[in-house]
């Protein structure tokens, strides 16, 4: 197989470089959770919300996203006699969803950095030099994040009811799926990748002939660590979905019509957030897996291609989030959403 530095990956996590962008990287974090906890405390109430939206709206740098919720409004067909409130009142509905995401989001990232700090400093660097301690510290952040919005996707809906609730409310009779807003393929694609890795870390290692590569396998604790991060990872994220689906209607617009059109393009964009961070959490693990077990992954053709289709799973499932379409949103294929390519979603 292909030859790699000796005592990789131990000789990178001790050269200073490395150690320099770690505690780069830790200071970003801290800064960024900074920066969100600051954003969500300006979004706490739906006042607060609108001001933001209010502020924004004039600056220049702000009208590339107008645009874009424009372009979103067009696509669902939520059009008014006067567009520019409407927009307003869906930005604003959109900024209350996210805060308690943001809140928390900004809350751990300040937590986690300061803990790896402390780490660093505390252990005067000797921390680089424990491997199976980095790779921890290395899933709690992945995990966590797709935790944080399991907790506070249902506090965003109901902010949101408290905040609309002197609108007159209608029932709901129209049943919702995951599958409205994301393609089943999806949940096939996330079950090939936690199989598929479940098979190369704790299957395949015990088989004959692999058992006696020229590189240990990485311990079993460090794998089961793997494979059960990414196994809870899925299946948050899939509670997650159906959660968002059973939320009670939002009537962000007084009309039914559009309020319900309205509801749906919020929905469509919290499912896509959220699918969003599952993937992200998911290529982290990979990441930590092609970085720490990657003598012990090119030592066998048989390993490395198994890690390489999990790798291509996650892709696919990736995939559809980057491509650009004509309205520059990133849909999943569900029944009204349809593809990135599709030009038209279907609405009621």
């Amino acid at each position: 197989m292909l030859s790699i530095l000796s005592g990789f990956p131990l000789v990178l996590t001790t050269s200073p470089l490395f150690i320099v962008l770690a505690y780069l990287s830790q200071f970003c974090t801290l800064l960024g959770g900074v920066v969100l906890l600051a954003s969500a405390r300006k979004m706490a109430s739906s006042e607060g919300a609108m001001k933001m939206v209010q502020i924004n709206s004039r600056d220049a740098s702000d009208q590339k996203k107008r645009q874009q919720w424009e372009t979103r409004l067009h696509a669902f067909r939520i059009t008014s006699q006067d567009d520019n409130v409407t927009l307003d009142e869906i930005r604003m509905t959109d900024h209350l969803l996210s805060s308690p995401f943001a809140f928390v989001a900004g809350l751990t990232w300040i937590v986690l950095s300061l803990l790896n700090l402390f780490l660093f400093v505390f252990t005067r660097g000797a921390i680089f030099h424990n491997l199976p301690l980095l790779l921890v510290l290395g899933t709690i952040f992945p995990l966590s994040s797709v935790l944080q919005r399991m907790l506070t996707i249902g506090m965003g809906f109901w902010r949101v009811k408290q905040a609309l609730r002197q609108r007159v409310a209608y029932a709901d009779l129209s049943e919702r799926h995951v599958s409205d807003y994301r393609s089943p393929l999806f949940r096939w694609l996330f079950l090939l990748l936690v199989v598929a890795n479940c098979l190369l870390l704790l299957w395949l290692p015990t088989r004959s002939g692999l058992t006696d590569l020229p590189v240990a396998a990485p311990f079993l604790w460090m794998r089961l660590i793997i494979c059960c991060s990414m196994l809870a990872t899925v299946l948050v994220g899939e509670i997650c979905l159906l959660q968002i689906v059973r939320l009670p209607r939002l009537v962000v617009i007084p009309d039914p019509l559009l309020a319900r059109r309205a509801d749906d393009l919020l929905r469509a964009l919290t499912i896509n957030n959220t699918h969003k961070g599952v993937v992200g959490s998911l290529k982290n693990y990979l990441l930590l897996q092609w970085f720490f077990f990657l003598p012990w992954l090119l030592s066998s053709p048989i390993l490395f291609s198994v890690q390489c289709a999990v790798t291509i799973f996650c892709l696919l499932c990736w995939a559809p989030t980057v491509l650009p379409n004509s309205d520059d949103e990133k849909y999943l294929g569900g029944k009204k959403t349809g593809w990135p390519w599709r030009k038209e979603v279907v609405v009621s």
